[in-house]
């Protein structure tokens, strides 16, 4: 099945079995980072294996640094962290935690990521972030409805 680029593809790298990134550098907070992924058609990245965690790892290292914002959070308040879609985190096949987190702060409800784990974090603190764009199919599945299709991708 064919896939199209991101809308804007300045920036994101594809990775084979993984999926289309794009460190974003300027240092923004979680809402602010998870706006300007939107508005690029993407969405902070959410880990969902050790070699996704692989990747990220290497982008940072290549723009050497330390963390970023991934697309978790804790929306209740009640440390119960959610991707930013909903999904509990450790339902996504990607939960391992840096040593210490989360480390039970009153007012850490975003999350991050660094080569050693996941934290968490004020949402109002300010990282890079790194983004992650999974393309729509083309229209050259020829003899499949196309809003059936899309009704099954969701």
């Amino acid at each position: 099945m064919e896939v199209l680029p991101p809308q804007r593809s300045e920036g994101y790298e594809f990775f084979p079995g993984i999926g289309y990134y794009k460190l974003h550098t300027a240092s923004e907070n979680f809402v602010n980072a998870s706006n300007i992924c939107r508005n690029e058609g993407a969405h902070l990245a959410i880990i969902n294996s050790e070699e996704e965690a692989t990747v990220l790892t290497k982008m940072l290292q290549k723009g050497e640094y330390d963390i970023v914002w991934v697309g978790f959070h804790d929306p209740r308040k009640n440390r119960d962290f959610r991707t930013i879609f909903g999904t509990p985190l450790n339902e996504t096949g990607f939960s391992k935690w840096k040593k210490g987190q989360p480390d039970g702060a009153s007012k850490q409800f975003c999350g991050y990521f660094d080569p050693e784990g996941l934290g968490d974090v004020e949402c109002e603190a300010t990282f890079p972030s790194v983004m992650n764009f999974k393309p729509l199919p083309t229209l050259s599945l020829l003899g499949t409805n196309y809003l059936a299709f899309i009704l099954s991708m969701m």
